[in-house]
């Protein structure tokens, strides 16, 4: 509905804008008995309880009505100031009613520019009608005019300060959902990265594990067919190897798919147990011993790796 009260507003500054409202119709109440006790029957009373009811009227619709297309903010503001005049003309309590609407033009207002200029419209109808009504005098310019402006420049200097607040606190409501958002697409990042890790994982150990069995598992069935004529003994072990081989493979890929399961727990010493199995069944095919080598290479794009090789007595 307003500037000062828009969704984005400091929690606590829209708490006050609500307290504000109800302490307005409790005011709007006051100063409809106070024109029912104080102003002397006639013509005059019923103006200005007409006055003061367009206002409230006013101030009804645009609060449960926000939105409607009829009584705007502005058309607000502009029968405010018509009213203001009409009580000061006909000398009723206007100045009770001057004071209790002068957040109404930073609440109904969009700009403080335009605020003000309502608020010095307001002052400028206001003046006008009760100099028309008594005239020029010392009165006037001393009590008057000086007194309405003293309410208006601290009318004008709370509306400014008000406005500066909301202004902050839509700017630190706009930085937490930006910060908000950020936060989420960092973390969704973080999961696509998590993701790649645990793709790279998996195919670094199978590549170390199952890949590394089943080309030995090729290996030991050549052998074992091209000796299947001439030597039968070493291509039974040879296919116990195949055998042993396979089960191996096997009780890794099982551990591969609950390490999977388990977002990133690698099977320890995966590598290692895969190396000393090739080894193993190295020395248990060809009856000779060998010991793992680690070999330093530099890559051809820059940085170094490691290479695993057979070093053989």
């Amino acid at each position: 509905m307003t500037t000062l009260a828009a969704p984005s507003a400091d929690p606590f500054w829209a708490a006050s804008l609500r307290r504000w409202n109800t302490v307005c119709w409790v005011l709007f109440a006051a100063m409809a008995v106070g024109l029912v006790a104080m102003d002397p029957p006639g013509g005059t009373k019923f103006a200005a309880f007409a006055l003061l009811g367009s206002v409230v009227l006013c101030y009804a619709v645009l609060d449960r009505f926000p939105g409607n297309p009829v009584v705007r903010p502005h058309v607000c503001l502009c029968v405010l100031v018509l009213a203001l005049g009409g009580l000061a003309y006909l000398g009723s309590s206007y100045a009770a009613l001057f004071m209790v609407t002068l957040p109404h033009y930073w609440m109904f207002g969009r700009t403080p520019r335009v605020s003000m200029g309502f608020l010095g419209l307001a002052t400028a109808v206001t003046l006008l009608s009760i100099w028309w009504r008594q005239g020029w005098s010392g009165e006037f310019l001393g009590e008057t005019v000086v007194s309405t402006l003293i309410v208006v420049a601290v009318g004008v200097l709370i509306g400014l300060w008000a406005h500066s607040v909301v202004a902050q606190s839509t700017e630190r409501a706009r930085l937490i959902v930006e910060l908000e958002r950020t936060q989420a697409e960092l973390s969704e990042a973080h999961q696509r990265q998590g993701a790649a890790d645990e793709r790279e994982r998996m195919a670094r150990d199978i590549h170390d594990t199952l890949a590394q069995g089943f080309a030995s598992i090729v290996v030991l069935a050549e052998a074992a067919r091209a000796g299947l004529a001439s030597d039968p003994a070493p291509s039974g072990r040879q296919l116990r190897s195949i055998e042993s081989t396979a089960r191996e493979n096997l009780a890794e890929a099982r551990e591969l798919v609950g390490s999977a399961r388990q977002r990133g727990a690698a099977a320890p010493g995966s590598v290692a147990r895969t190396l000393r199995r090739i080894l193993d069944r190295f020395a248990e095919d060809t009856g000779t011993p060998a010991r793992p080598l680690l070999l330093r290479m530099c890559r051809p794009g820059g940085g170094s790796g490691y290479a695993t090789a057979l070093a053989v007595p």
